[in-house]
């Protein structure tokens, strides 16, 4: 099964790696390079105050008005406590300074090759009830490669409400493998068992990463690391996340793995 495993994920990492241009080395920005560097280096960035406090009450403010007015563009997930819309910044005005922001799109062009940009931006709203699962229904990988997220939490949060964890040194290659012998990561699946992501941080408590943060806060993450939005236990959380894929991936089907999106499926 691993010879199996071993082969088919490193036929996906060669194709993966051939893109249409050559991701370049560096951003423009400074500032953006040292957050191109960590997220390089441990697999996840944060930044505090990306947005200001009234930044994130217009943005969250124009965003939640999205579920009265686009009914048919909300997706329900985690047993209904987490409402989501993709494509928000086709109808948020405000959305779309995260979506446009040149340091985060530039940093994904480093990451996932020259094209890159950002398919849409999920906003979405979790709330506390017995039954959710925290943002992402569980530990998982986005896939197992090339995959960039920019996020932003529009609220404050704490461990109480929803943060984002990571496992920091999960998104390499080698990682992968490496994670699996000491682990029992699977190779098969992108989903982990809790059992297993909790043994894993008993063992490894330094590479657990838990990211509280007030509202404005950015995580920049590449996303083929194992993570979770942690279940809430109260309160609220309300994000974005800008959705980076190379442009020969942008189109009809990626759109239909994500049905409904605003703007595609919904008019706006």
């Amino acid at each position: 099964m691993l010879l199996v495993d071993t082969l088919r994920i490193g036929k996906r990492a060669l194709a993966a790696r051939q893109l249409v241009h050559p991701a370049p080395s560096q951003t423009g920005s400074a500032q953006a390079n040292g957050w191109l560097e960590e997220v390089r280096r441990e697999g996840i960035c944060v930044v505090p105050g990306f947005f200001t406090p009234d930044e994130c009450a217009e943005i969250r403010e124009d965003f939640v008005t999205l579920f009265d007015r686009y009914p048919e563009a909300v997706q329900k997930c985690s047993n209904g406590a987490d409402w989501r819309v993709f494509g928000a910044e086709k109808a948020a005005p405000s959305v779309r300074r995260f979506t446009d922001d040149t340091r985060l799109n530039e940093m994904a062009k480093c990451f996932l090759g020259e094209g890159a940009r950002p398919a849409f931006t999920l906003g979405n709203r979790i709330q506390y009830s017995e039954s959710n699962l925290g943002s992402g229904d569980g530990w998982h990988r986005d896939s197992f490669f090339n995959q960039f997220k920019a996020i932003v939490y529009l609220t404050d949060v704490e461990e109480e409400n929803g943060p984002f964890e990571y496992i920091k040194r999960s998104h390499g290659l080698a990682a992968k493998f490496r994670d699996h012998f000491r682990h029992d990561i699977p190779l098969h699946s992108s989903r982990v068992e809790d059992r297993i992501v909790e043994s894993m941080i008993a063992d490894e408590p330094d590479r657990h990463r838990v990211v509280c943060g007030a509202a404005g806060s950015l995580v920049l993450a590449d996303t083929t690391g194992i993570h979770r939005g942690r279940p809430l236990r109260e309160g609220t959380r309300i994000a974005l996340s800008n959705y980076f894929y190379p442009e020969r991936n942008i189109g009809e089907p990626l759109f239909e793995h994500f049905k409904p999106v605003l703007g595609y499926h919904v008019p706006v």
